[in-house]
């Protein structure tokens, strides 16, 4: 017997639908008050009204940091702010686009350990 078990996910925090509109490798420029009062909100209700046990940070860069390498974001915000109890993936392309989408690092490599730091980060809680 296959014990199957489904919980709330969300998906592609934070900014993702402007980069597939506006920009070729997701490099997107967002004020603050533009954060908060728009793109945010959506997300801040699943985490908070809707319990989410995951979410998943986006591909693209948002203000010169990729959404899954900004330790604001990750630690900051859902974290933090949000207090999710649960756990934080990437997007499937998103140690690629930092490498060689938005060259946001040097190798693929470190693309890699920047991932896998932010997460980690945010697990564990410092920052």
């Amino acid at each position: 017997m296959i014990n199957l078990f489904l919980i709330p996910f969300m998906q592609h925090l934070t900014c993702s639908v402007i980069p597939s509109i506006f920009e070729p490798c997701g490099l997107t420029q967002v004020t603050k008050q533009d954060m908060e009062d728009t793109f945010q909100p959506p997300f801040r209700s699943c985490v908070l009204d809707g319990n989410v046990a995951s979410v998943m940070c986006s591909y693209n860069q948002v203000n010169g940091k990729p959404t899954c390498a900004d330790p604001n974001l990750l630690s900051g915000v859902i974290r933090g702010e949000w207090k999710l109890n649960g756990y934080i993936v990437s997007d499937c392309d998103s140690v690629y686009e930092f490498f060689n989408g938005q060259h946001y690092t040097k190798t693929p490599e470190e693309a890699a350990a920047t991932q896998y730091w932010q997460v980690w980060i945010s697990i564990a809680g410092d920052s």
